[in-house]
């Protein structure tokens, strides 16, 4: 039986471009002695994204808790974490394992929310078909986790939000 989360083959633009369902995918790491590589997109998903983000979360801490209006988003999430989408009136959670990588492929309108399970910052690379704009976001607030601690982080635009205000700057 084949795994469900091998990477499929490349998508058509309308597919992409189009996107009705999340889809979900375990990225081949290519590895040598100086670390891992892991490729993201193909050269057609690139040039139709207006985003990129490097998040980093700290342990036991949530990203995301939002869907977007308008841009579909794809997300490499570098385990250990969890991931949280609602889809046709369902929950589905994805562990991610230490080491692993999972890429989602969000459309419009599917909440999701992603939350560090490991010790260490947590990495995510996020692009969006939708330029960021910090005065109008593409995000709807959505809770689908809480904090360890049982606060609940709604919302906040994953490429800063309230947490940037601090230094006044988008990461």
């Amino acid at each position: 039986m084949r795994d469900p989360l091998e990477r499929r083959p490349e998508t058509s633009r309308e597919q992409s471009e189009n996107c009705e369902v999340t889809s979900v995918q375990r990225l081949p790491l290519h590895r040598d002695l100086r670390g891992i590589v892991v490729e993201i997109l193909d050269p057609g998903e690139l040039v139709r994204q207006r985003n990129v983000h490097l998040v980093l979360t700290e342990p036991g801490k949530i990203r995301g808790n939002h869907y977007h209006a308008t841009g579909v988003e794809v997300i490499a999430l570098i385990g250990p974490a969890l991931a949280s989408i609602r889809e046709g009136g369902q929950t589905k959670e994805f562990r991610v394992s230490p080491g692993e990588v999972l890429r989602f492929v969000i459309p419009p309108g599917i909440p999701h929310a992603f939350k560090n399970t490991g010790q260490d910052v947590a990495v995510l690379v996020a692009f969006n078909s939708v330029p960021h704009d910090p005065a109008h976001p593409d995000t709807i607030p959505f809770v689908l986790m809480e904090e360890d601690d049982g606060s609940v982080r709604q919302g906040e635009d994953s490429t800063g939000g309230e947490d940037a205000g601090d230094q006044g700057v988008i990461p």
